[in-house]
């Protein structure tokens, strides 16, 4: 009996060093098509792992381009997770630092005050001095066992108060196939801006970077719109104020103001948009 457990553990040894490539020997692969895995022939899932509570690092041309990490995770008043999953991929650089979310793209230099405690399961990307952040915002509730969550798009640094006068927006743009049709901001390398957000809150719909704004034009206003506007499922209550436009740079372009009805019955709404009272004549 002993004899054939021997042999059976044998014939496994032998099927699963047949199964894998794990090394050429000397580590100096010749052979385009050698792999560090399981081949297909293994049922088998591929472990990739360490025992030890340390990062797992993946090196090309000599320098850390990955880590797999874990933290400690402390979040806004008291939410934690111990050994919570952390990716870091790095754009060229060796410098390999804490990812500051479950996944990180990092280009390098931005300042590690930019990051807040709510940086967790999301994407972080940095280049430069400037970051972007998509995830979401955990916040516990009191007496509540649930946490109020947000999905949270963050950006900075830039908002144009500097010396420099440099802004970071918060843009969408949309793309198609690149057609050399210059009539179609879609076609162009940068796309169509179909929105803009800038640091102080200003909201531009429509695309700033065209119709002679330039990339330096940024929406002046809480909604600005490059275009005409339209309202839907608007209530008929009884209003209180008239809306009106006063024009701007051009024909077309108004900034919209209120003008408030004084609940007079002997006045009237001049071509000067003010009230003038009714003159009775005999």
């Amino acid at each position: 009996m002993k004899k054939t457990l021997l042999f059976v553990w044998l014939l496994a040894g032998l099927y699963f060093s047949l199964s894998a490539q794990t090394s050429t020997l000397g580590n100096a692969g010749g052979n385009p098509t050698s792999y560090l895995g399981w081949d297909a022939a293994t049922p088998f899932p591929l472990n990739i792992r360490h025992n030890g509570n340390q990062n797992i690092n993946i090196l090309r041309n000599g320098l850390n381009r990955m880590q797999f990490q874990t933290e400690n995770w402390t979040g806004l008043n008291g939410l934690n997770v111990p050994d919570a999953n952390r990716i870091m991929i790095e754009l060229e650089n060796d410098n390999v630092v804490p990812a500051w979310s479950m996944l990180h793209l990092r280009d390098g230099g931005v300042s590690q005050f930019m990051r807040r405690d709510w940086f967790n399961v999301g994407i972080t990307y940095d280049t430069a001095a400037d970051l972007m952040y998509v995830g979401l915002l955990e916040r516990p509730i009191a007496n509540n066992p649930d946490n109020e969550t947000d999905a949270v798009i963050a950006w900075g640094c830039q908002d144009g108060t500097t010396g420099s006068g440099e802004v970071d927006n918060f843009r969408m743009l949309f793309l198609q196939i690149q057609t050399g049709n210059p009539n179609a901001a879609s076609d162009t390398e940068q796309g169509r801006e179909v929105l803009r957000v800038t640091p102080l809150g200003n909201m531009g719909v429509g695309d700033f970077s065209q119709n002679g704004f330039g990339l330096g034009q940024q929406p002046t206003h809480r909604l600005d719109v490059d275009g005409s506007g339209r309202f839907r499922q608007l209530q008929n209550n009884t209003p209180d104020v008239l809306f009106t436009g006063v024009e701007q740079d051009a024909v077309g372009d108004y900034e919209l103001n209120y003008l408030a009805f004084n609940g007079q019955n002997d006045q009237f709404l001049a071509g000067d948009g003010t009230w003038q009272t009714i003159i009775m004549r005999g």
